[in-house]
């Protein structure tokens, strides 16, 4: 698959304006979600315009851009390679690699679909994301190829055998359980900060509602545990406790943080972090530890505080009621489905923190 800095050059043709259409209406050039839709879709929003297709269209349906491609926007949400690193590719590789990180739990994928209105396809820039698992009827994927090498290109010279180097631990091996959690306290008994651990390594660091992932190794040594954020930051915890830590950055001890851990955990079945979307378009998170949901994210708004789980048989409910409850019914290990107000509304898929 291309890398997402690939796709977009593709999908621009050379063009730097938003659409390689320019401002022509976006129903002519792409399968989205326009009134012939509503043969599937009853409620939402609708653009005002028929392509006749209630679903994906074959290729070829619709113009193609500059370089001759079809369907760069719409029809379906494109995988590309890159790990998912925040809604900014500022610290993507600037030759245009793809994007890889120790910790990849979800993938970008590009263009919109046809079931995406219109704010989803404004732009070729437009980016989103989803566990590589999701297998849902708005996803696809484009291959590419690499050029051949020129026929004067001279031969590789062999290959000398040498003695394999000494096996080295995986950076992301689970290595301990004794940090595992959420722990959420202050830098400085103001900036608000949390840190979510899984087998023994770091895999989710929020400062102040700037939300961190991609870490390097996460060192653990007595009862300190070290990791450095992308950004370049380097924090080291020391235990006070089973559930106390003082934070230190550079050499000092300026935050405290507390781990939030169920007084009874319930169940680890359903433990580990779950993405999904409502109405094939909406991300959503669920973190899941010891069998209570820590996080709920909703389009990019995380909420915690998220009352009471509930595990029955195949099934997770939490939330506030009567107002806000959901619930999740497993359809596997790794899939489930999810529903709001007794509506099945959502798919989930979820990336297990336990060893199998």
């Amino acid at each position: 698959m291309p890398s997402e800095a690939e796709w977009e050059y593709a999908a621009r043709a050379g063009d730097t304006a938003g659409r390689y259409f320019g401002d022509a209406p976006i129903c002519e050039f792409a399968n989205v979600r326009d009134q012939s839709k509503k043969k599937l879709r009853s409620t939402g929003q609708f653009l005002e315009c028929n392509s006749g297709f209630s679903n994906t269209s074959p290729v070829g349906s619709f113009p193609p851009n500059g370089f001759g491609l079809y369907d760069m926007l719409g029809n379906v949400w494109e995988w590309v390679e890159d790990c998912w690193g925040g809604r900014s590719y500022g610290d993507a590789p600037g030759d245009g690699a793809a994007r890889e990180n120790a910790l990849c739990g979800e993938r970008v994928r590009r263009g919109g679909s046809w079931n995406s209105v219109e704010r989803y396809l404004y732009n070729v820039g437009t980016r989103s994301r989803a566990l590589p698992c999701a297998g849902w009827d708005v996803f696809g994927f484009r291959v590419a190829s690499d050029y051949p090498a020129p026929a004067s290109a001279p031969p590789e010279p062999p290959t000398i055998a040498q003695a394999a180097p000494p096996l080295t631990p995986s950076l992301v091996a689970p290595q301990s359980s004794d940090w595992d959690g959420t722990w959420a306290g202050l830098w400085g008994g103001q900036i608000a900060s949390r840190i979510i651990i899984t087998g023994g390594n770091v895999v989710e660091y929020d400062y102040s509602r700037n939300l961190q992932k991609g870490f390097g190794q996460t060192i653990i040594s007595g009862d300190t545990l070290t990791f450095s954020t992308p950004r370049g930051s380097v924090i080291t915890l020391t235990k006070r406790g089973p559930t106390a830590a003082a934070a230190h950055y550079r050499s000092e001890a300026d935050g405290e943080l507390v781990r939030s851990s169920p007084s009874a955990p319930q169940s680890s079945e359903w433990d580990g972090t779950w993405i999904g979307s409502w109405g094939s378009e909406i991300t959503a998170k669920i973190i899941i530890n010891g069998g209570k949901v820590l996080e709920y994210d909703h389009g990019g708004y995380p909420q915690e505080d998220l009352g009471q789980t509930i595990i029955s048989a195949n099934t997770l409910t939490f939330g506030t009621p009567p107002g806000f409850v959901i619930t999740l019914t497993k359809r596997g290990p790794t899939a489930a489905a999810a529903h709001y107000h007794n509506e099945t509304d959502g798919e989930f898929c979820g990336n297990s923190s336990r060893s199998n």
